[in-house]
């Protein structure tokens, strides 16, 4: 996918201001399927090849709340970064049973099972930092 040069360079120029990333920075890109994070994945995929950073893989939660959609999204996930020769970290954690056990809200059990995910994730594909679309 092409994705305008303007976008990556206005990525590119923030996360420098911001000192989010360097060349030698790891990321690995948290994606859910949904269109903010798949463009971002690409985003990412584009300052890699242009030097600006290392993506490390691609990190992909199952939550167990919606059934044989988010099934799906978690195989478009994989497959997507099969074809950018990515490696891929799917996890599965079933929020809502987290959140009845832990007597939580299901976005409250779905943020820490996230950010679980996320360091795990980070061990696994050796990065360095998580990208998050959102």
């Amino acid at each position: 996918m092409l994705i305008p040069m303007s976008l990556v360079a206005r990525v590119h120029a923030f996360a420098g201001k911001h000192g989010l990333w360097t060349p030698d920075t790891r990321v690995v890109a948290a994606v859910s399927g949904g269109s903010d994070s798949v463009a971002l994945l690409f985003i990412l995929d584009a300052l890699t090849r242009a030097g600006s950073l290392q993506l490390a893989g691609v990190a992909h939660l199952h939550h167990h709340i919606r059934g044989s959609e988010a099934d799906a999204d978690a195989a478009f996930v994989e497959r997507l970064a099969g074809r950018l020769g990515l490696l891929f970290d799917r996890g599965d954690v079933d929020v809502p049973a987290r959140a009845r056990a832990g007597r939580a809200s299901m976005e409250l059990a779905g943020r820490q099972a996230r950010l679980e995910f996320f360091r795990e994730a980070l061990e696994r594909l050796q990065g360095d930092v998580v990208a998050l679309a959102h």
